[in-house]
Protein backbone atom coordinates (compact mmCIF):
# COMPACT_ATOMS: atom_id res chain seq x y z
CA UNK A 1 0.00 0.00 0.00
CA UNK A 2 1.17 3.56 -0.60
CA UNK A 3 2.09 6.24 1.90
CA UNK A 4 -0.35 9.16 1.71
CA UNK A 5 0.83 12.76 1.98
CA UNK A 6 -1.94 15.31 2.58
CA UNK A 7 -0.82 18.77 1.59
CA UNK A 8 -1.51 21.39 4.21
CA UNK A 9 -3.17 23.67 1.65
CA UNK A 10 -5.71 20.89 0.99
CA UNK A 11 -6.81 20.16 4.56
CA UNK A 12 -6.10 23.60 6.03
CA UNK A 13 -6.50 26.21 3.25
CA UNK A 14 -7.50 29.05 5.59
CA UNK A 15 -8.24 26.93 8.64
CA UNK A 16 -9.08 23.23 9.10
CA UNK A 17 -11.55 22.07 6.42
CA UNK A 18 -13.58 19.67 8.55
CA UNK A 19 -16.00 18.72 5.79
CA UNK A 20 -13.23 17.76 3.41
CA UNK A 21 -11.37 15.79 6.06
CA UNK A 22 -14.56 13.84 6.84
CA UNK A 23 -15.26 13.07 3.16
CA UNK A 24 -11.69 12.04 2.51
CA UNK A 25 -11.33 9.75 5.51
CA UNK A 26 -14.73 8.12 4.85
CA UNK A 27 -13.41 6.94 1.49
CA UNK A 28 -10.24 5.54 3.03
CA UNK A 29 -11.84 3.65 5.92
CA UNK A 30 -11.29 0.24 4.32
CA UNK A 31 -7.80 0.88 2.94
CA UNK A 32 -5.27 -0.77 5.20
CA UNK A 33 -2.39 -0.77 5.90
CA UNK A 34 -2.13 2.99 5.63
CA UNK A 35 0.25 5.70 6.81
CA UNK A 36 -0.43 9.43 6.51
CA UNK A 37 1.85 12.46 6.56
CA UNK A 38 0.19 15.88 6.95
CA UNK A 39 1.40 19.33 5.91
CA UNK A 40 1.05 22.64 7.72
CA UNK A 41 -1.12 24.70 5.38
CA UNK A 42 -2.27 28.18 6.34
CA UNK A 43 -1.31 27.65 9.98
CA UNK A 44 2.32 27.04 9.07
CA UNK A 45 2.40 29.97 6.66
CA UNK A 46 0.91 32.33 9.24
CA UNK A 47 3.41 31.43 11.94
CA UNK A 48 6.41 31.34 9.61
CA UNK A 49 5.38 34.74 8.25
CA UNK A 50 5.11 36.13 11.77
CA UNK A 51 8.45 34.59 12.65
CA UNK A 52 10.12 36.30 9.72
CA UNK A 53 8.71 39.64 10.83
CA UNK A 54 10.16 38.97 14.28
CA UNK A 55 13.49 38.10 12.65
CA UNK A 56 13.63 34.48 13.78
CA UNK A 57 16.36 32.46 12.14
CA UNK A 58 15.78 29.67 9.62
CA UNK A 59 16.06 26.92 12.24
CA UNK A 60 13.42 28.59 14.40
CA UNK A 61 11.14 29.07 11.39
CA UNK A 62 11.43 25.37 10.59
CA UNK A 63 10.40 24.55 14.17
CA UNK A 64 7.30 26.72 13.78
CA UNK A 65 6.42 24.88 10.57
CA UNK A 66 6.88 21.49 12.23
CA UNK A 67 4.60 22.50 15.11
CA UNK A 68 1.88 23.50 12.62
CA UNK A 69 2.11 20.20 10.73
CA UNK A 70 1.83 18.26 13.98
CA UNK A 71 -1.26 20.22 14.96
CA UNK A 72 -2.90 19.17 11.69
CA UNK A 73 -1.67 15.60 12.12
CA UNK A 74 -3.23 15.43 15.59
CA UNK A 75 -6.53 16.53 14.08
CA UNK A 76 -6.45 13.92 11.30
CA UNK A 77 -5.30 11.12 13.61
CA UNK A 78 -8.11 11.86 16.03
CA UNK A 79 -10.66 11.56 13.22
CA UNK A 80 -9.51 8.02 12.30
CA UNK A 81 -10.80 5.23 14.60
CA UNK A 82 -7.49 3.36 14.43
CA UNK A 83 -5.39 6.46 13.88
CA UNK A 84 -2.35 7.14 16.06
CA UNK A 85 -0.44 10.42 16.14
CA UNK A 86 3.31 9.86 16.06
CA UNK A 87 6.25 12.25 15.94
CA UNK A 88 8.81 10.34 13.91
CA UNK A 89 9.38 7.85 11.10
CA UNK A 90 10.62 5.06 13.37
CA UNK A 91 7.59 5.38 15.63
CA UNK A 92 5.31 5.34 12.57
CA UNK A 93 7.00 2.22 11.21
CA UNK A 94 6.59 0.47 14.56
CA UNK A 95 2.78 0.80 14.56
CA UNK A 96 2.18 0.52 10.80
CA UNK A 97 -0.26 -2.29 10.05
CA UNK A 98 -1.63 -2.45 13.60
CA UNK A 99 -2.79 1.17 13.41
CA UNK A 100 -2.73 4.11 11.00
CA UNK A 101 0.25 6.29 11.97
CA UNK A 102 -0.29 9.98 11.25
CA UNK A 103 2.62 12.38 11.49
CA UNK A 104 3.67 15.83 10.42
CA UNK A 105 7.15 17.25 10.17
CA UNK A 106 10.00 15.57 12.00
CA UNK A 107 13.04 17.80 12.07
CA UNK A 108 14.30 21.13 10.68
CA UNK A 109 15.37 20.99 7.07
CA UNK A 110 12.94 18.20 6.14
CA UNK A 111 9.70 18.99 4.33
CA UNK A 112 6.68 16.75 4.88
CA UNK A 113 7.24 15.48 1.33
CA UNK A 114 10.66 14.25 2.45
CA UNK A 115 9.09 12.68 5.55
CA UNK A 116 6.68 10.79 3.29
CA UNK A 117 9.53 9.42 1.18
CA UNK A 118 11.58 8.48 4.24
CA UNK A 119 8.57 6.69 5.69
CA UNK A 120 7.96 4.77 2.47
CA UNK A 121 11.63 3.82 2.44
CA UNK A 122 11.46 2.63 6.06
CA UNK A 123 8.31 0.60 5.36
CA UNK A 124 9.60 -0.89 2.12
CA UNK A 125 6.71 0.66 0.19
CA UNK A 126 7.20 1.54 -3.47
CA UNK A 127 4.59 4.28 -3.85
CA UNK A 128 3.86 7.65 -2.30
CA UNK A 129 0.68 9.57 -3.11
CA UNK A 130 0.95 13.33 -2.61
CA UNK A 131 -2.30 15.29 -2.55
CA UNK A 132 -1.92 18.93 -3.56
CA UNK A 133 -4.18 21.84 -4.39
CA UNK A 134 -2.63 22.23 -7.86
CA UNK A 135 -3.09 18.55 -8.69
CA UNK A 136 0.19 17.66 -10.33
CA UNK A 137 3.56 18.77 -11.66
CA UNK A 138 3.35 21.47 -14.35
CA UNK A 139 5.65 22.42 -17.19
CA UNK A 140 5.76 25.93 -15.71
CA UNK A 141 4.45 27.78 -12.66
CA UNK A 142 0.63 27.60 -12.95
CA UNK A 143 0.14 30.56 -10.61
CA UNK A 144 1.80 32.92 -13.07
CA UNK A 145 1.23 31.05 -16.35
CA UNK A 146 -2.47 30.36 -17.10
CA UNK A 147 -1.46 28.16 -20.04
CA UNK A 148 0.69 25.85 -17.87
CA UNK A 149 -0.08 22.18 -18.40
CA UNK A 150 0.19 19.17 -16.11
CA UNK A 151 2.88 16.67 -17.02
CA UNK A 152 1.49 13.14 -17.09
CA UNK A 153 4.91 11.66 -16.37
CA UNK A 154 8.29 13.10 -15.39
CA UNK A 155 11.60 11.75 -14.13
CA UNK A 156 12.76 12.57 -10.62
CA UNK A 157 16.21 13.46 -11.95
CA UNK A 158 14.80 16.25 -14.09
CA UNK A 159 12.84 17.67 -11.15
CA UNK A 160 15.90 17.39 -8.92
CA UNK A 161 17.93 19.58 -11.25
CA UNK A 162 15.15 22.17 -11.29
CA UNK A 163 14.50 22.07 -7.53
CA UNK A 164 18.20 22.35 -6.70
CA UNK A 165 18.34 25.67 -8.52
CA UNK A 166 15.57 27.13 -6.33
CA UNK A 167 17.19 26.59 -2.93
CA UNK A 168 15.23 25.79 0.25
CA UNK A 169 13.62 28.07 2.82
CA UNK A 170 11.01 27.49 5.52
CA UNK A 171 7.50 27.53 4.14
CA UNK A 172 8.62 27.37 0.51
CA UNK A 173 6.12 25.72 -1.79
CA UNK A 174 7.77 23.19 -4.06
CA UNK A 175 6.03 20.32 -5.76
CA UNK A 176 8.89 18.16 -4.50
CA UNK A 177 12.04 19.25 -2.71
CA UNK A 178 15.52 17.90 -3.55
CA UNK A 179 15.72 15.53 -0.57
CA UNK A 180 12.41 13.89 -1.52
CA UNK A 181 13.62 13.29 -5.04
CA UNK A 182 16.96 11.88 -3.88
CA UNK A 183 15.19 9.39 -1.58
CA UNK A 184 12.82 8.38 -4.37
CA UNK A 185 15.70 7.75 -6.74
CA UNK A 186 17.88 5.81 -4.31
CA UNK A 187 15.04 3.49 -3.24
CA UNK A 188 13.01 3.22 -6.45
CA UNK A 189 9.90 4.88 -5.01
CA UNK A 190 7.23 6.11 -7.43
CA UNK A 191 5.45 9.35 -6.56
CA UNK A 192 1.94 10.16 -7.75
CA UNK A 193 1.02 13.86 -7.37
CA UNK A 194 -2.74 14.38 -7.61
CA UNK A 195 -5.53 16.80 -6.76
CA UNK A 196 -7.73 16.69 -3.65
CA UNK A 197 -10.78 14.85 -4.98
CA UNK A 198 -11.49 12.10 -2.40
CA UNK A 199 -12.32 9.54 -5.10
CA UNK A 200 -9.02 10.22 -6.85
CA UNK A 201 -7.14 9.85 -3.56
CA UNK A 202 -8.78 6.49 -2.96
CA UNK A 203 -8.11 5.38 -6.53
CA UNK A 204 -4.46 6.41 -6.37
CA UNK A 205 -3.92 4.43 -3.17
CA UNK A 206 -5.47 1.41 -4.87
CA UNK A 207 -3.12 1.77 -7.83
CA UNK A 208 -5.68 3.10 -10.29
CA UNK A 209 -5.03 5.70 -12.99
CA UNK A 210 -6.47 8.95 -11.66
CA UNK A 211 -4.59 11.66 -13.55
CA UNK A 212 -2.12 14.03 -11.99
CA UNK A 213 1.58 13.36 -12.47
CA UNK A 214 3.59 10.18 -12.04
CA UNK A 215 7.16 10.92 -10.95
CA UNK A 216 9.44 8.05 -11.93
CA UNK A 217 12.46 7.26 -9.72
CA UNK A 218 15.18 7.82 -12.29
Amino acid sequence: MAVLNLGGSVICPSGPDVGYIQRLLAGLSDIRPLAIVVGGGSTARAYIGAGRELELNQFQLDLLGIAATRLNALLVAGAIPDGVFVEGVEEAAAVYGAAVPVLGGTEPGHTTDAVSLLLAEALGEEDVVIVTKVGGVYDRDPTSHPDARILEEVEAGALLREASEKGSTAGARYVLDPLSLIIAMRSGIRIRVIGPDPEDVRGALLGQEVGGTLVLPR
